[in-house]
């Protein structure tokens, strides 16, 4: 299971922009999207990863568990595709992604 969480810290003066965080269930971070940038999925999860001293806000779950077909991703992650909905990051927030393709072919 993968927690979103969408960073809310109000750092005052300083112009530090939020993002969002994808957390497994050891707390570590596996993915980063800063504000108005790209999704970065890392190789391997940022152990040292702190929510203390801010405040976040949960945006949904991801369950990466195997229910569905697995599918693997350009990076090597595996994926689940199950009822036209797929497990990835890039489904939670466009609705499609080519994992939902590869699986229809």
């Amino acid at each position: 299971m993968i927690r979103i969480l969408k960073e809310t810290t109000d750092w005052g003066a300083e112009k530090i922009s939020n993002g969002t965080y994808y957390v497994n269930e050891h707390g570590h971070l596996v993915a980063y999207m800063p504000h108005l940038g790209a999704y970065k999925e890392f190789t391997k999860p940022m152990k040292q990863f702190s929510t203390s001293r801010r405040k976040f806000k949960e945006l949904g779950v991801i369950d990466n568990g195997d229910s569905g077909t697995p599918v693997k991703g350009s990076k090597g992650n595996t994926y689940y595709v199950k009822d036209g909905k797929c497990s990835c990051p890039g489904f939670k927030f466009r609705q499609k992604c080519k994992h939902l393709l590869e699986v229809a072919a």
